[in-house]
Parts: structure tokens; sequence; C-alpha cells
């Protein structure tokens, strides 16, 4: 966290540009006392950022803005901690789940924060969304398998799963995906470990979906829009195969990180975009699994080969981009193969725990630990290197706070299409409008407001292009009726009042079925999380109370 602390460094484009979008959620909060699905910015009116992206993301940090009187980098940095002491803190639980104690358990914490693709995710890329995301999973795998199989329901340790589940639904569509299907293809490797699922206490089990399923409750509110529509933008009807030039097997497995890019047209220098596996770790626990094969049983042999199957079909996808065309196109999705490094990553961390919970004893058993001391040590150094070389995209973060229109720009000119916003409407049909005299501008200087309304003098009956960058399912139009988009995604109206008349046109959010269906769905999860919280503290307060009374003097 240093650099992001003790500097006023921007880093990768895309961190400035989190930032704006943390500011544009923490102004909607501030003048209609709740988040919104939309940006009114230079964008355009009701540009649709929320309903697609990462809803309550925004809406965590931007009520965290909101409260502390408009500090917003300082909310958007402490959710960055939060991040690197979830990953941290959950694999550390993981290791102690696994019978790794002292300074072992700290190995494959160590190994995650410093590895190669989680740093070029938070500095080089400055992919927040993800990195938020990302981060989460280990702690709602800590935190499941402590309610699956700790002696006793806990339920501190369920408002911890619950809170980061939902961090891990609300944060980034294509981790959600990810996960879900890494999540799949373990289970299928337990079962070929031949776990015996009939033994799982089912009742906790049930318990433990129940707490996901109010996570995903919580998240309603944008998710469900987003399931409705979100094929009908541009990005999402056009999905483009998955390819990144130079990514290659060498690249990935080189033992010393080395930049992807250098220099990107659209991210600008990119010294530090490495993807390096943390293949010193995974060379280790190959030979630890090794020697110590005798200690392994038959399970843990199976897991082991299960793993180093799972990592090989990842590696296979990250370095093979003919393979891609035939898969289903959902998986498009994810846009840049790199993307996986961070399930590979995971599975080389099974593979050093699975090589700590075993290892053997002896003189080897002192080798194997000094070389893995070494080894964190490596890891540990560049990653240190890697984020303070990290350069910033802007002068200063106070331009991240008008970047806002500028950080499109810098996408949309690389020629992909017409659009430069890729959250756009592209389902409506293309409508060249009749009348050019005048563009229906809703008005963007001001606070935020629930609608808008523009009154003109009407050119007479027609189609009119107006500023709003979405469709009419999000946005609900009054005195006009929506004929369609121009061929950027901006909205037409199609107006019937006579030449020289007055006319006024309303804009106001839409109460399509998902959107209100998802906005009760998402206050039915709160009101579930106000249970949680309230038997969280009943149950701390009752603990407090028998420990106070046993502090007592006879």
């Amino acid at each position: 966290m240093a650099p992001m602390v003790l500097t006023g460094r921007t880093f990768g484009i895309d961190w400035s540009g989190h930032l704006w979008l943390v500011e544009m959620q923490a102004r909607n909060i501030e003048a209609l006392g709740h988040p919104s699905l939309f940006i009114q910015s230079g964008l355009g009116a009701f540009y649709a950022w929320f309903a697609y992206y990462g809803g309550t993301l925004y809406s965590i940090a931007g009520g965290l803005s909101a409260l502390s009187g408009g500090h917003t980098t300082v909310a958007y940095i402490a959710c960055y901690a939060l991040a690197f002491t979830m990953s941290y803190g959950g694999f550390w639980w993981i290791a102690r789940q696994a019978g790794i104690g002292g300074w072992r358990a700290h190995v494959a914490p160590l190994l995650f924060v410093t590895s190669a693709y989680l740093l070029t995710d938070a500095y080089a890329r400055g992919a927040w969304p993800e990195t938020m995301a990302v981060s989460s999973i280990p702690l709602v795998v800590a935190a499941g398998g402590s309610l699956l199989l700790g002696e006793r329901a806990c339920p501190r340790v369920a408002l911890i799963f619950l809170g980061a589940a939902t961090l891990l639904t609300g944060s980034h569509n294509i981790t959600l995906m990810l996960s879900s299907i890494l999540f799949v293809l373990l289970v299928i490797v337990a079962g070929i470990a031949r776990v015996d699922f009939r033994a799982l206490p089912w009742r906790r089990v049930l318990a433990i979906a129940g707490l996901l399923a109010l996570a995903v409750a919580i998240n309603m509110w944008f998710l469900l829009p987003d399931l409705a529509y979100g094929m009908r933008t541009y990005v999402g009807s056009h999905p483009s195969t998955p390819y990144m030039p130079g990514l290659s097997l060498d690249l990935v497995l080189d033992p010393i990180r080395d930049s992807l890019l250098g220099t990107s047209s659209q991210l600008g220098p990119t010294p530090t975009f490495y993807v390096q596996l943390p293949t010193l770790a995974l060379l280790w626990a190959l030979v630890a699994l090794w020697v110590s094969r005798r200690r392994l049983g038959r399970a843990a042999r199976r897991l082991a080969l299960g793993l180093g199957a799972l990592l090989v079909v990842i590696v296979a996808l990250i370095v093979s981009p003919g393979v891609w065309p035939h898969l289903p196109r959902l998986l498009w999705q994810i846009q840049f193969p790199y993307r996986l490094e961070t399930y590979a990553t995971f599975c080389v961390l099974g593979l050093v725990l699975l090589a700590l919970r075993h290892l053997t004893s002896g003189r080897s058993r002192g080798v194997l630990l000094g070389l893995l001391m070494a080894i964190v040590v490596v890891e540990c150094a560049q990653g240190l290197h890697q984020i303070w070389a990290t350069p910033s995209a802007l002068q200063s973060r106070s331009q991240s706070y008008t970047l806002g229109p500028s950080w499109w720009q810098r996408f949309g000119g690389e020629g992909e299409s017409p659009f430069g916003d890729q959250f756009s409407d592209f389902s409506e049909r293309e409508v060249k409008p009749t009348i050019t005299s005048i563009k229906l501008q809703v008005p963007l200087l001001g606070p935020v407001k629930q609608g808008y309304a523009v009154s003109f003098v009407s050119p007479g009956p027609g189609t009119i292009e107006t500023n709003v960058q979405t469709g009419s399912y999000l946005v609900a139009v009054g005195g006009a009726q929506p004929a369609g988009r121009v061929e950027d995604g901006s909205l037409v109206v199609r107006l019937n009042v006579p030449a020289g008349r007055p006319a006024r046109v309303t804009f106001h959010p839409a109460r399509t079925w998902p959107v209100v269906a998802g906005k009760y769905l998402t206050l039915a999860g709160l009101a579930g999380l106000a249970g949680a919280l309230a038997v969280v503290l009943w149950a701390l307060t009752d603990s407090a109370r028998r420990r106070w009374r046993s502090l007592r003097l006879p």
C-alpha cells in the first residue's frame, strides 16, 4: 500500500478512471440520498455505467466518500487496503485450516499479495473492481470453510463470509463468472480425489447457500438490470475473441518479471505490466511433493494431480489464442486471456499448501523450508520493485476528478467501433433524425436530479437526437416517444407537437420490472444484513458479559 499512501501517483490510467467514477457515485448519493444506476457528465445523460459494472462497489466507496465529507481519494485507497487485507487474511486462514502453523502459514498469503498479476491489476492496470473481486475470493473460501467444517457455527464468521461474498458478487462481473466456473472445476477435482460429499454437514451447506443468496440479493439492484439488458449494450452484443499478442509460455513461466507491453497506445508507458506466474514457488511445490510422496495419502495425491491438471488447462488457455474461437461466446467476455493468471496462481498456491501440509521430516525438510523462505524473499523483492516502479498516468490526482470523458476518448480512438461509450445502447433500431436544427440536451451542469425536463419551441413533428446514452428500457421519456438511436447509441425521440408550439420533454429512470424487482430484492437483502449484524452484536455482547462474569472475584 505504501506507493498509494506515501505518494501522489496515479499509476495506470484505469486507476484514475475508477477514482473519477467513485466521485460520480458519491455525487449521486449526496444529491439523491441513494446510489444511482447512471452517471450524469460530459459523457452524456443517463450513462448507465453502474447498471452494468460494479454498482455496489462504487456505491460503498462513494458512500464512504460522502460520509467523510468528500474525501474520495481516501475512501478509494482504503478500499485497496481492504483488498490486500482480505486476500492476505483469507490465505492465512486457509493455511491454518489446513493444519499449517507458525511462519509457514504466512507463505501462501505473501506469495499471493506479491504475485505479478495481482500487483499489475492494482497498479499497472489500475483495475480496481477486478482487484477487489479477486481479493475477496480467498476470504470467501476461508470463511466458507470455517462455517462448513468448524466445531461450531460462529456469527462473526458468517458476517465475514456475507461481506466478502457481497464484494465478490458486486464488484466485477467477469471475475464473478470466472470464479463460479473455477468453483465447479474444484468440486470436480474434489470428486476425483474421492472426497465423500455425503459426509458433509448438509444443514451447514444450506446455511452457507442462504448467506450467498443474501449477498447476491444485496447486489440485485444492479445485477438484475445487468442480466436483463447487458447484452443490449455495444460491448455486450459485440464480444471479440480474447487475444493478447506476445502472451507466450516462456513469458508466463519466466521466474524474473518482465513487462508484457512496455508501451501501449491505450495505457501509455507500462513498464511493470507483469503477467508471470510464481514459477519458483511452483517448482518448489513439485519438488516438495515428490520428496514427500510417501507421506501423501491417496486423496492428497489425487488432489495434487487434479490441481496440476487444472493448472495446465488454465495456462494452455492463456497462451493458446487459437483455442478461444472454439469455446462458448460467453467466455469471450473475459476480453484478455491474462485475466486467467489469477486462477492459475490459485492452483500454484494450492499445490504449495498441499506440500507444506505433508512436508517430509528429517534433513530434507530443513533444506526445503530454507529454499521456500528464499523464494518468498525473491517474490517480495520483485513485488516491491514492481509497485514502486509503476509510473503515473496523470501528473496529479486532482486531474482524476476532471478526467471523465477523456478516459473514454483514450479508448474510443482505437478505431474498434463508432462507439466511444461501451455501455451505450445497441439494441434499438438505428434512426436518422429528421429534425437537425436542435438536439435535446439534458442539462448536466449543477446538482444531480432524479429526473430532468427540457423545454423548447417545437420545430414541428419529427425525430430528434438527445444526449441520453441508454435505451428506453432504463430511461422513461415523457412528452415524446422513444424512436431508436443514432449510430453512437444516443437515444432518438419522436416529437408530435406542431411547429411554433411550446414543447416539454421529460427524462427519468424507467420503472421496468428488472429495475423495480432488483430494487426490492436489494432492500430485502439489506434487511437480512441488518438482522445478521444484530445477531453478531448480540453474540458479542453475550460473550463479553460471560467473560466479565468469569473475571469477577468470588
